[in-house]
This record gives structure tokens, sequence and C-alpha cells, in this order.
């Protein structure tokens, strides 16, 4: 939101610079993205007084000035301005100066006299001329009449702090959940509160709510779409340019003028938050408003241009006989302010954020208006709105018609909020007394009421919906307080806590960096188009109403984001890739709803890239977090047949999978080096721990036993390994299979699997004979279970 910082001035009385009032809000929580300065920049122009005004020696038209600045400083100007006179406060150009139009001002003779400069007229200074008197415009700068409230007026200013030349915005970002902070009075209040000084309310008029005898009539078909409309009605209006000051403050704040009806409009919504709209009333039939839900096919021409069918549902400005606007998004071409318009209906409503946002969206269509409506404005708002239109209406466009027609269901009551100070400690770890609390919050506009022994019943304005619960209040103490004045304290650890999400995620992030992946962040939602390009199997959840097609489908995997990446780089020459993600995936329930899982997804794409690289990964893991990871293969449509497996936990619990993608859809994506990608459970993985332990580790002598079993083509070589493995007990330290050999020899559907088992104890040198005795247990075990035979 652009905050023109003159504006700003007008509720608050404000001796802080732009840049001082920029860390105040900073220091409240409102984030300034930047202050800008808009305007000419002029540079040298200063303020100053003509002592004596004494004819040229050598030309008529030409006077001779002395001029006063500060600091006893005199200058002589020559000039042939008609309107000079000793006494005059104005505006000097000096030597080296530059005026708004970028012309340099140098030392001069002017028919043999010697000129240190020049004054200045508006336009010299590009000071808005509308503001000088017609009779002035073409001489120089009068500042007493510029400034006729002016106590004094300092010599040697720079003119740009003396006139309003310049305008310095403060670019804020506004929350979601705070639609007070989209309004001047809003940001206002704040620094009113802050600053403990008085909030000065613009004026607004005092028209009773009573039905004039001449309104029209409005009707409400849902309550809930609209839950308050009021109506007020202009006579007499001519449409004019709107005053040059409302016209510099809007453009000051992004938003240009049109008219005087239109730009008040505008401006009222900028300045108090809530949007507003003006209806040509002799072109709405009937004299008679319905708020209604639009029906399949229905169209309207908005004020853009452009002829827009409507969202079933959504809701919409009508007559009897035709749509004249979108509800909060955009009024109708058939009904808009011309120069024509000779009676008006205003419009202040509440409507629902959500029918707003939607409409907003599937027309493609975000206005100021929307962008305030869809984040929830109280209905109690509407009044204040229409009421300072009305006001501004009647002094610059029309005749008000003392009333107003006003619909909708009554306005809730204000929310009250239990307060505990010892609440307040404990979430803020600071002891802040019981008055300078509710002081805070006084200041902010709660009502607060002391019920004594540390309690506090608080009574939520109608702008801060976004007060719910204790804890908000709190927050709103703790901004007030200064987020600098709370303490640095840690949270209380025990030995008992539960293992959480962040520390699987930042332990794996961290093995991940160490293994030579990079990390990447992708979309969570994607096109169908991409699903089926990369062979996504089963469901997927889609979002009802889209930003685009693109962001249609909530992803239930990460790997086609991931291949996505890997392809983006390849076109881009980049073809060394080794990459990882951390994020949710979402998997549909049999209600509708998803089940959220985070994964960790990785991808590997390079030159010699295989299928073992990535598994040799996934076993670091395995070994990092203290959990026995076994493959099985397995097939899955989007992966290699030969190349891919299930990665499987002690218990049989499938962790995730790993595998080269299919052929076909590596083919598709067009890369030269193979991608191979794997996904893993992290919601499986919450016992991880980050901590170094001691293994102890044995001192005697090791023994190595190769042996080779001749096993069916179907027996997996981890389940050899598990075997030999459990027999071989704790004298096993490790089992690895070294060479896979397949020949006739050995049998039709046979194969033979050669392993490597290092055999050490813990409590004495190994004799032949115990050596012996565990292998031999080994070898029937795996006779016996597997039907595998001792190769000799």
């Amino acid at each position: 939101m652009l905050v023109p910082y003159s504006w700003l001035k007008e509720y608050v009385d404000l001796q802080e610079n732009v840049n001082e009032v920029a860390e105040l809000l900073q220091q409240i929580g409102i984030p300034v993205e930047n202050v800008e300065r808009q305007g000419p920049e002029v540079h040298g122009v200063l303020t100053c007084k003509i002592n004596s005004v004494e004819p040229h020696p050598d030309a008529d038209r030409l006077r001779v000035c002395q001029v006063e600045l500060d600091k006893g400083r005199t200058l002589q100007i020559v000039t042939a301005a008609f309107n000079v006179r000793a006494g005059q406060f104005t505006a000097v150009a000096t030597h080296g100066s530059v005026l708004a139009d970028g012309t340099k001002i140098k030392k001069s003779k002017m028919r043999g006299v010697v000129s240190e400069g020049m004054f200045c007229g508006a336009d010299s200074v590009g000071y808005d001329l509308s503001l000088v008197p017609e009779e002035l415009r073409e001489g120089i700068l009068d500042l007493q009449v510029q400034l006729p409230d002016a106590q004094e007026i300092p010599l040697g200013q720079p003119i740009d702090e003396v006139l309003p030349i310049n305008e310095d915005v403060l670019v804020l970002e506004s929350f979601a959940n705070r639609p007070d902070q989209l309004s001047i009075l809003g940001i206002a209040r704040e620094l009113a509160a802050k600053l403990e000084r008085p909030l000065h309310m613009p004026p607004v008029s005092e028209a009773s709510h009573e039905q004039p005898d001449n309104a029209g009539s409005v009707e409400i078909k849902d309550t809930e779409a609209c839950p308050r409309y009021i109506a007020r009605y202009i006579d007499d209006v001519t449409i004019a340019p709107a005053p040059s000051w409302m016209v510099r403050r809007l453009e000051a704040a992004g938003m240009r003028g049109v008219n005087n009806v239109v730009d008040i409009t505008n401006y009222v919504m900028l300045e108090t938050g809530q949007p507003l709209h003006a209806f040509d009333r002799d072109q709405v039939a009937r004299d008679t408003i319905v708020v209604r839900r639009a029906q399949a096919g229905e169209k309207l021409d908005t004020l853009d241009g452009e002829q827009r069918e409507l969202p079933e549902n959504a809701i919409v400005i009508a007559d009897p006989e035709k749509i004249i606007g979108v509800a909060g998004v955009m009024g109708g071409l058939n009904s808009e302010i011309t120069e024509n318009t000779r009676r008006l209906v205003l419009e202040s409503a509440s409507f629902d954020c959500g029918s707003v946002r939607r409409a907003s969206l599937r027309l493609g269509l975000r206005t100021e208006s929307s962008k305030r409506f869809e984040k929830g404005l109280n209905i109690a708002r509407a009044d204040l709105g229409s009421r300072r239109a009305a006001y501004l209406l009647a002094k610059y466009a029309g005749k008000l018609v003392p009333g107003c027609v006003e619909q909708g269901i009554p306005t809730p009551e204000q929310q009250k909020v239990q307060l505990r100070s010892a609440k307040v400690t404990a979430v803020l770890g600071v002891e802040i007394p019981h008055e300078k609390t509710a002081h805070y919050l006084q200041l902010l506009g709660f009502g607060v009421e002391d019920n004594g022994e540390g309690l506090l019943t608080v009574t939520v304005p109608d702008y801060r919906q976004d007060i719910a619960e204790e804890v908000d209040l709190i927050e709103e103490i703790a901004r007030f307080y200064g987020y600098d004045n709370l303490p640095n304290t840690l949270p209380e650890n025990g030995h008992n806590n539960v293992p959480n999400s962040d520390n699987t995620d930042d332990l794996m992030r961290r093995l991940a960096a160490y293994l030579g992946l990079t990390e990447v962040i992708t979309p969570s939602l994607h096109s169908r188009e991409l699903g089926e390009k990369y062979f996504v199997p089963g469901e997927t959840l889609t979002i009802f109403n889209p930003l685009s097609e693109e962001q249609r489908c909530l992803r239930t995997y990460l790997y086609p984001a991931l291949g996505e990446v890997v392809v983006r780089n390849h076109n881009n020459r980049n073809e060394d890739m080794r990459i990882f993600e951390i994020s949710r995936v979402y998997l549909p329930k049999e209600d509708g709803t998803a089940d959220e899982q985070r994964h960790l997804g990785i991808a590997l794409s390079y030159a010699g890239a295989d299928f073992f690289a990535l598994k040799g990964i996934i076993e670091h893991i395995s070994a990092i977090a203290h959990r026995d990871f076994s493959f099985k293969p397995v097939e899955r449509p989007f992966l290699h047949p030969g190349r891919s497996a299930d990665i499987v936990l002690e218990d049989g619990t499938v962790l995730g999978w790993i595998g080269e993608l299919h052929p076909r859809l590596w083919n598709s994506l067009e890369i030269d080096n193979p991608l191979i990608a794997a996904e893993l459970n992290l919601e499986l993985m919450l016992d991880m721990k980050d901590s170094a332990y001691f293994e102890p580790f044995s001192t005697l002598p090791t023994v190595e036993r190769d042996l080779a079993f001749v096993v069916d083509e179907k027996v997996l070589a981890g389940d050899v390994v598990a075997v030999l493995r459990k027999m071989g007990g704790k004298l096993v330290q490790s089992v690895t299979c070294f060479d896979v050999f397949r020949s006739l020899a050995l049998g039709a559907g046979k194969k033979s699997l050669a392993f490597r088992m290092v055999l050490q104890s813990f409590e004495a040198t190994l004799t032949d004979a115990e050596i012996q005795k565990t292998v031999n247990r080994c070898i029937k075990a795996v006779e016996r279970e597997l039907d595998g035979k001792l190769r000799a």
C-alpha cells in the first residue's frame, strides 16, 4: 500500500520526518518496503525576502532587487516579474540551482547589472498552478499568498520544505488478517498509539439514518452474501474535476484522477478502508437496487470496457431489469458516472469476503476494492465510509438528500476477550505492569475493564477482526512494549520431549548437503498435464478455483517437480544435477480431504549416474538414522521395471522407493543423462536423533570367509544377507555381496551369489573351531530358509 506522508500527517501530529516514521512503523510490526520521493527534483531554490526594489539603470522593464537569505546573506537579483515588491517573501534560485525542468541557473549580467540568480514562479519549481491565484500565475511566487496561515516564513529554506512540491510516500506491506491497515486512517491510528498522540478523525456527514421521502428501494436476497447495504442519494450533481489537493493525493497513492464523484469514492476508500461505488441513479431501473447471486450465463460490460461472463453465484448488484455491477469488484458501464449524470446513488456495503475473492479470481479482475473486501470488512465500517463520502460529495459534487436506505442484519455485538497478566508474563517472558498493559490496549482503541486480580475484560473494536483470543491481545502488547525490549530466552527442553518433524527436516537437510546434494524448492501445485507426463499413478486432489491451470492439482509425489528442475537445468547446459527437496505431498483420503505427508525427494542426473549411486546415499541415510533399510524389487508405472525397489523398514513398513525413471518417461524428457530418483516418507522417521554416540570397537583380529550360494533367480541378495547376519549373531561385523554369476551350468532359473563375511569377537581371538561352527550354522540356515546350495 502507498501511504503519502503528507496525507498521514492530517490525522496524527507528526514532527518526525518520513524516515523516522518508517522506523516507528517497523517497530510496531508494519513492514515498510521502501520510502519513495515523488515529484520534481529541485535543488538550490531557497526562500528569501525582497528588501528593496530599484529601477534598472538601462532597462525600463527590469528591476534590481536586494534579497535577504538566512544568516545575513544577501543577493542581487535582476528581474522582469510584474508582481515583485519590497517586503515580499518569495523563492530564489541561486547560482548552481536546478529547476523542475532541469534548467541549471548561473550567475549572469542583465544589461550590464550582475544578477546572482533568478526569482521563481510556480511552474519553475513544479508547484501546482491550480493552487496559485489566476492573476499571479505568470509572476513569481508570493509565499504570503500561498501560506496565509503561516506565523513566520523562514528564510534560506529549500522551497520543497515550505511548499508541497515533492511527496514522500511510504510503501507498506499489508497482512491478510489486517484489513484495517489498508487505509490511511488505520496506519495513522497505529502511529498515534505508538506516539501516544491524538487521532484526528476526518469530518463526516451528520445526516440521519431515516429513509428519505423520495428514496429508492434496496432489496438483499442473501444476507450471508451481503450483511449490510447503505444507499445514500445526491441530487443536483455537477460532474467536474476533483479538487487538485485530492487528485494529488490519489496520484501519490497510485490512483489516477477521473472526476469529482469517482475521485471522492476512491479517496474515501483509501482513507477509511471502506470501498464505495456511485451509480447514476437515472440508469437504475425503477429506482430499485437488488443484491443477489448471479445466474448461469449472465454477462456484464464492466467499467474497463470488457464484456465478462459472470461466475455463477457471484454476488452482483442489479436492478429489476439488469445487472449493474459485480459486488466488491467493479461496476458496470450501464450505470457509470458520466458528464450527463445529475443524480447519484452512493453504495457503501459489506460483502462476503470469500465470494468476492472467488469472483475476482474467476474474472481475472483484481481491484483496490476487491483487495479490501477479500480481507474481510466488519459491517459496522460501512457507515463510516458512507458518511465520509456523503460529506465530500455534498461539498464538491452536489446536494445531499438527508437520510439513507439501510438494509441488512443488525450489527453484531463487539467481542470481549479475557486477558490474564500471568499469561502475558508467561508468553512474553517479561512482567509488564498491569496498568501499562491496559494503557497499550486503550491507545489502540480497545475497551478495557479491570476485573481485579490480574484479569482484564477487553472489548475488541469493530475494525480489529483479527483479534479472536487472548494470545492475539498479547501480540498487541508485545508490539507496543517493543520487541527489542523482550528478553532472549530459550524454550524449556525436558528429557521426555516428543521428537518433532522440524528436527528430522533439519537433520536431513544437513545430511543431504553433506552428501553433495543441493536443495531446491518447488510448488505444491501442478497441472494435470504434468501428472500425465510423469505417469503419476492414482487420483490427485484438485483445487476448485485455481489461480491458473498450471496450479490446479495438489501433488502426490515430489519427483515430477524435481524432474522439471533437471530438465530446465539441462536446457541451460547444466547437466550435473544432484538435488533434493523436503516438502509436503497430499494424498487423497476417502472423505475427499488430504493426508499431508512430509517427503524427502532426491534426484540424480549426471554422466555415470546409476541406481547404485543413489542406493549408496539412501544407505548412508539409513546408517545416520540408526535404522535398517532393505530394498525390495517393485514395479511402479514411472520406474524402470528392472532398476527400482521399495525401501522397507525393519518391521516391513514401506518407507519409500528408489529407481531409475521408466525408459519411455526418460525419453520424453529429452535429456542426455539418466535420471534416478527416490522418495522417503519422513513422517515414519520422527525418531531420528541428531546426536553423536560412542559405539565400542574390538581390538581383536578379524576373520574373513567367502561363501557362494546357488539360489533361485527370485532370491534377493538382501535376503541372504539378512539370514547370514541373523545366524552369525554378534560375531558377524559385516556381510557384503561381491559377485553375481549366472550360467546354464548352474541350472535353469539359478544364479550364484558370493558374499564376504567379516567375523570378530569382543571377548577373545576366535579359534578355528568357533569360526567353522558359525559358518556352518549360516550355511545350513541359507539351505533351510532359502533353498540355497553352497557352491564348491
